[in-house]
């Protein structure tokens, strides 16, 4: 099984958390409203390949959901490792 570890990044209010869900399949669409998320969040789920690679087997994705607020900055670089 392959493993990946994928971040979503990007200012505050841009829409992570909601494709995150929507990939995860945890949500099929908007929000009704909006709550940030704190810090950093992971969505894992496992995924058949493509056609072209299925010879991989299944594909482990963990998709990290990463705050745009400032007050979490010290966290990115960490958070970054292994991506």
């Amino acid at each position: 099984m392959s493993k990946i570890k994928l971040l979503l990044v990007g200012p505050l209010k841009s829409g992570k958390s909601t494709v995150a869900n929507i990939i995860g399949d945890l949500s099929e669409g908007l929000p009704d409203h909006y709550r940030p998320t704190v810090g950093c969040r992971i969505v894992e789920l496992e995924r058949d390949p493509p056609p072209a690679i299925a010879s991989f087997g299944k594909i482990n994705l963990e998709l990290w959901d990463v705050s745009g607020d400032f007050k979490y900055e010290k966290c990115w670089g960490p958070i970054q490792q292994g991506a």
